[in-house]
């Protein structure tokens, strides 16, 4: 994933009319609300360090919160926190998201372990209406 990518996508979501877009690379948060400017569609970009494909989610959990209030001030409607490719705790990581940011924060995965062999899981805080067309990087 890179900026290119990133911005074709946007361009792509809008010609497609979708709801929502998740994913876009912290840096180019900025150049996408540009293109989603007055169309509707609600944007989740990721936050913190986003390595290699498939996305990769480094940094500390102070650097990936700032990241996350960052994004707020600019004003994206939820962010997009990959917890579940994070190689720290997760936990510690989700509590502290969730703790300190007032836009929705979303974790993608449908139900992933928080450790190899943990029955806890996390679950996905996002959930679309029937019908609903999302573009996610």
């Amino acid at each position: 994933m890179n900026r290119e990518t990133n911005i074709l996508s946007a361009k792509m979501a809008v010609k497609l009319k979708v709801d929502c877009l998740m994913g876009c690379l912290p840096e180019c948060i900025e150049p996408t609300m540009k293109i989603l400017e007055g169309t509707g569609i609600e944007f989740f970009p990721y936050i913190g360090k986003i390595v290699g494909h498939a996305c990769q989610l480094r940094g500390s959990i102070e650097e990936i919160t700032k990241q996350g209030k960052q994004a707020e001030k600019k004003g994206v409607d939820g962010v997009d926190l990959l917890a579940y490719r994070y190689d720290g705790n997760v936990d510690h990581l989700m509590s502290a998201a969730i703790s300190s940011l007032r836009v929705p924060v979303i974790e993608p995965s449908a139900a992933v372990p928080t450790k190899q062999g943990d029955d806890n899981s996390l679950f996905s805080a996002f959930s679309r209406p029937a019908g609903c067309f999302v573009i996610v990087l």
